[in-house]
């Protein structure tokens, strides 16, 4: 594929963007992230040396852009540049692989023309279910905090996006009518103005504003539904026994069994409407889970909630984990362990003994 002119908006911008404006809602930040609280298991240094490697986060806010064209799921291009943005999670390695997984289709394409403010919620990954929790859903309290009516606006959508985000918006009272859908594969966007929220983390740090942006995604749900009361309690375990089986925990049925002892309630949130995962998670103050998007939804738990994550020795899946709750004032650990050396899937197995201290030591009433 031949090379393409791809310039830069936002911070990493060389100068100014013609028809691009910034609403900075918080500005960068260079600091390390803060350690996990708890640690179990195997812990080596090249997995830290991930972690701490993930220190710089870029602004936070809403860009406008002004004589912009909207291709495939998230290109933004203009005449004949595309542009990357860090602060949308648009790098140039997502770039080169959507215009490669579009170009056959839009040789010659349909231009789809919009009047007024169009919102872009999606990016890449946003076929993941964790992605709309942590990184799009979000975006809209960021629409909010900069002073438009989240309520009257267009929000663009890809006809191949999942009908779970459709379920959600309409839980977060975004109706049909202001859903725009369009094929990424056939037609090209152009709005009279797009608007871009930014994402809240690096990979790992999550902004300040993640709090308040989780609150407010909250109390769009609390507004219609009561959060109160969930049948499951105060201590949950979350299973990934019926999800997919990446990072499969090769002991999960042992593993269970032991959290089922200290009176955790075993949960598979995917089996529960949206507005029951919200209620399990809002009263929720202890969490125990495989790590994955299930563990995700400590979101909507209250400060103070403990998390700990399950997961293997190796740099995938991260850390976002960890940045939510120090934004979210949740103590956060880990018990990890080893990876099946060779295996694709990232399995991996813990060690009884390291998941019964950590029931012993951080779920046993102990302050944290």
């Amino acid at each position: 594929m031949a090379s393409l002119n791809i310039s830069a908006i936002g911070d990493f911008a060389s100068g100014p963007v013609k028809g691009a404006d910034f609403i900075r809602l918080m500005g960068p930040d260079k600091t390390l992230p803060l350690p996990p609280r708890f640690t179990f298991g195997p812990c080596p240094a090249s997995l830290m040396a991930k972690y701490y490697g993930l220190w710089g986060i870029s602004s936070v806010g809403v860009f406008s852009l002004r004589e912009f064209e909207l291709r495939g799921n998230f290109l933004l291009g203009a005449g004949e540049n595309y542009y990357r943005c860090p602060e949308l999670n648009i790098h140039e390695a997502h770039i080169q692989a959507e215009v490669e997984r579009v170009s056959p289709t839009l040789t010659n394409p349909q231009r789809k023309r919009l009047h007024g403010p169009h919102v872009v919620l999606s990016g890449p990954g946003h076929g993941v279910y964790g992605h709309w929790l942590v990184e799009y859903l979000p975006k809209i309290s960021l629409l909010n905090f900069a002073g438009y009516d989240i309520h009257s606006l267009r929000y663009l959508l890809p006809v191949n996006t999942p009908s779970y985000v459709l379920a959600w918006l309409d839980l977060l009272g975004i109706g049909g009518d202001q859903i725009v859908r369009y094929d990424a594969l056939t037609e090209i966007v152009a709005a009279d103005e797009l608007l871009l929220p930014t994402i809240l983390h690096n990979g790992l740090r999550m902004s300040p504003l993640f709090k308040d942006a989780a609150a407010f995604l909250r109390g769009l749900i609390a507004f219609k539904h009561d959060l109160q009361g969930s049948t499951h309690g105060a201590r949950i375990f979350l299973s990934r026994g019926q999800a997919s089986q990446g990072r499969c925990l090769r002991n999960r049925k042992r593993i269970e069994e032991l959290a089922s002892q200290a009176k955790f309630s075993l949960v598979s949130p995917e089996k529960l409407s949206l507005v029951e995962q919200v209620r399990l998670f809002a009263s929720a103050r202890e969490i125990m889970g495989e790590y994955g998007s299930a563990l995700h939804g400590s979101m909507f738990s209250p400060e103070g909630t403990v998390v700990c994550a399950l997961r293997g020795t190796g740099g995938h899946p991260g850390f976002i984990q960890s940045g939510m709750g120090t934004a979210l004032r949740q103590p956060t650990g880990y018990v990890f362990g080893e990876l099946d050396e060779g295996d694709p899937n990232y399995s991996f197995q813990v060690e009884e003994e390291a998941v019964e201290a950590a029931l012993r030591l951080v779920f046993g009433r102990l302050p944290i």
